[in-house]
């Protein structure tokens, strides 16, 4: 497959891209946070490069030693000891600094995916987390049990139209529903874990004119709006219904009077196996998480239940149990930071060195995630081709140090070379390859 880039969009991209690594902008920034006070041999912009070179192969798991082999690969020679007395407290803000200059960047949102234009924006939210070496527990607590003291927990809400990135980082811990809802742009969609379920946001994204589309907690207790209100016993309804058939009803959600809506309720029966591997599922994680399990629980495993605002009319049943299965995208890309970036990867170190090589590869990570996002946009508004995240991701790893050298020396000429070799390299190998029983989940949907 032949794929015709307008070099515009590409130096769109790299324009971006040399104003976050400009040279004279990042010692500035060193200046101003203290980070640097007089000549050194370790400046703000060796500092950022020596931290995403560092971490851009296995995550954290160098020790000063390589990290030291590392700067010297880009001209500085720096002894252990020294080396270690930079990643400081100010090393940490001036880092932090950075990894919020990529976040907040416009990098690559030039090109925006064109599918589900009639949403002003498609908000995919979940949370990731991975386990920290014990004496990072003072940094970020972990929930203890059977896991480490420490862990780090990622809150993630991504608009995979727009290829904007809001992370929040907090201890593993950490509830996912306590995360806050942002502003939510009038006739955008909502996508979001079960983890972050609360009545009053699906309110408050029903008010401001957008939609949601969530699973549903099975603690929710439900009344159909007819009157007089009739509670729903969704056990009834999986005993009456057969394997694959969908029901669905206007509800009220919530009870004791603090019900919300009215809300579309959608319940679909699921296979014998499907739903006795989600029981299986439910009981080791509640098993690991040493929760007990009710009955009923387990006997809703035989349903999937769905809450919506979607009209029922341009969005029927089958459609929105499509339209979420789009979430998983973002459960796709976790795997490939987990797998592919190692962002998991973490070996015992000092927490001002965990700190500023975190949000070194945060950093590196964003800057991957929007230039496949920008890449994904472009092969799809132009040729209808869906790149896969795994193999994207596994493409662009083989070209980091095509990307890494790019960046260290912020020249045109480099930057147009990578993104001409990545093209060339997507184009025949990163195409995504739908099952022959499943239709293509976008067009479905476009």
């Amino acid at each position: 497959m032949r794929l015709l880039i307008k070099q515009s969009k590409i130096k769109q991209v790299e324009q971006q891209l040399q104003k976050l690594f400009d040279k004279t902008g990042l010692e500035e920034e060193a200046r101003r946070l203290g980070f640097v006070q007089r000549e050194r041999k370790l400046g703000g912009p060796a500092f950022v490069q020596l931290c995403i070179h560092g971490v851009s192969k296995d995550g954290l798991v160098s020790s000063l030693t390589e990290l030291c082999a590392v700067a010297l690969d880009l001209g500085i020679e720096l002894c252990g000891q020294s080396l270690d007395e930079r990643f400081n407290e100010r090393g940490v803000d001036f880092i932090q600094r950075f990894f919020e200059r990529v976040l907040d960047s416009a990098l690559g949102a030039g090109e925006k995916l064109a599918t589900l234009k009639q949403f002003n924006g498609v908000y995919l939210q979940d949370a990731t987390i991975y386990q920290l070496p014990e004496r990072l527990k003072e940094v970020y607590r972990g929930s203890g049990g059977g896991g480490s003291p420490a862990a780090i927990k990622i809150d993630c809400l991504t608009d995979i139209q727009a290829g904007k990135w809001y992370l929040h980082f907090k201890d593993g811990a950490s509830s996912d529903s306590g995360a806050c809802l942002l502003s939510v742009p009038r006739q955008s969609l909502w996508l979001r874990d079960l983890g972050y379920f609360k009545l009053d946001d699906f309110q408050t994204i029903a008010s401001q004119g957008a939609y949601f589309a969530s699973r549903l907690r099975c603690d929710i207790v439900l009344e159909q709006t007819s009157e007089p209100a009739q509670p729903i016993d969704l056990l009834q309804w999986a005993q009456n219904m057969k394997e694959g058939q969908i029901k669905e009803a206007q509800v009220w959600a919530g009870g004791d009077g603090r019900r919300k809506g009215p809300f579309r309720l959608i319940v679909q029966k699921v296979p014998k196996e499907v739903a006795d591997a989600k029981r299986h599922k439910l009981r080791t994680d509640k098993q690991n998480k040493r929760k007990g399990l009710t009955k009923r629980r387990l006997a809703l495993c035989d349903l999937n239940i769905y809450l919506t605002n979607l009209d029922a009319e341009e969005w029927p049943a089958r459609l929105v149990i499509v339209l979420y299965r789009i979430r998983w995208q973002v459960e796709i890309l976790f795997k490939v930071w987990k797998s592919i970036l190692k962002i998991g990867a973490v070996r015992p170190m000092k927490p001002h060195r965990f700190l500023c090589l975190m949000y070194a590869q945060m950093a590196w990570v964003l800057l991957n995630a929007k230039i496949f996002q920008f890449c994904k946009a472009t092969f799809w508004n132009k040729a209808k081709v869906e790149l896969s995240e795994l193999k994207a991701f596994k493409i662009l790893r083989k070209f980091s140090h095509r990307l890494l050298k790019a960046l260290a020396e912020n020249t045109t000429g480099l930057y147009l070379e990578f993104f001409q070799l990545l093209f060339n390299a997507l184009a025949r190998l990163g195409a995504k390859h739908p099952k022959k029983t499943n239709r293509n989940e976008l067009l479905c949907i476009c």
